[in-house]
């Protein structure tokens, strides 16, 4: 399998897991799930820089940006959404009732 092949496959199960278990129309549920997607190579860039160094001002602007964005993708969706800052896992996650977490936690799916 190559690796964009599982990275598809790997945005489809997050995707499927959020829809499932968000509180909106699927169709409103996919988009919102997909942004989360589009916005976790950036959160994720940010975690790593914020570990190994400090944040330019510039990326504090855009950290605190995203986390107000994922937070509002979270409240549109009836679902807690969140960024974490540890970039070893996803940077990004949504809680999600246990028979849908694939997270470490047993709460969460996430992407990033």
């Amino acid at each position: 399998m190559l690796n964009s092949d599982r990275s598809l496959a790997a945005q489809h199960s997050f995707t499927r897991r959020v829809v499932t278990a968000s509180k909106i129309p699927p169709t409103q549920a996919i988009e919102l799930a997909t942004e989360l997607w589009k916005l976790a190579p950036e959160s994720a860039r940010l975690a790593e820089a914020s570990c190994n160094r400090e944040l330019t001002e510039a990326e504090q602007v855009r950290d605190a940006e995203l986390d107000a964005r994922v937070k509002a993708i979270g409240v549109q969706l009836g679902l807690t959404a969140y960024r974490q800052d540890d970039p070893r896992g996803w940077t990004i996650r949504v809680v999600v009732p246990r028979e849908l977490a694939d997270c470490w936690d047993g709460e969460t799916t996430g992407c990033g």
